[in-house]
């Protein structure tokens, strides 16, 4: 039934039409919505239309039954296949998604560390701290020394600095 469901919203008029008949077969047979969704998108992906993409994921979020993140799930399910896709359309995919940590991940995984980057440092301070570290990480392990250069100066700013404090019974 699951491959049945990914057939019916591909051979839909539209992914809109595909997807409402879909959805009523994934209610009454209780299948996994995100796994469908997830091959649907990679079907996408191959056949290049990366804007029926953005319409599944529109459908997806306006079904009602859609947890917060499903969305998100499905995109970073499918980011291999998305290596694929051109910058822009990967770009518009992955800031369609809700949260910044799942953005970040994501542009982490397709290797877009400067825009995991700016969106990192707009977290709340300790996370974002946490994020620059993991960002310079990338970006040294794979030569991207700009990026690099970028994080290590945020880091110099925002970075609790180490207090150099003597044990308490060294004091003279």
């Amino acid at each position: 039934m699951v491959l049945f469901s990914v057939e019916v919203i591909l051979e839909g008029k539209n992914i809109e039409e595909g997807f409402g008949i879909a959805f009523r077969v994934l209610q009454d047979f209780q299948l996994e919505a995100t796994e469908v969704y997830s091959k649907v998108a990679k079907q996408l992906v191959k056949q290049q239309k990366y804007s029926e993409i953005q319409q599944l994921l529109k459908c997806v979020n306006e079904s009602g039954v859609a947890a917060k993140n499903d969305g998100d799930n499905i995109i970073l399910n499918c980011l291999n296949e998305f290596k694929n896709i051109p910058a822009e359309d990967l770009d518009n995919l992955i800031q369609d998604m809700d949260s910044d940590e799942n953005k970040i991940q994501a542009y982490m995984m397709c290797n877009k560390l400067r825009s995991a980057y700016l969106v990192s440092v707009r977290q709340e301070k300790g996370r974002a701290v946490q994020l620059v570290q993991h960002v310079r990480q990338l970006a040294e392990s794979s030569g991207d020394d700009v990026v690099k250069a970028i994080c290590a100066q945020w880091l110099s700013v925002h970075q609790p600095k180490a207090r150099n404090r003597l044990p308490q019974g060294t004091r003279k």
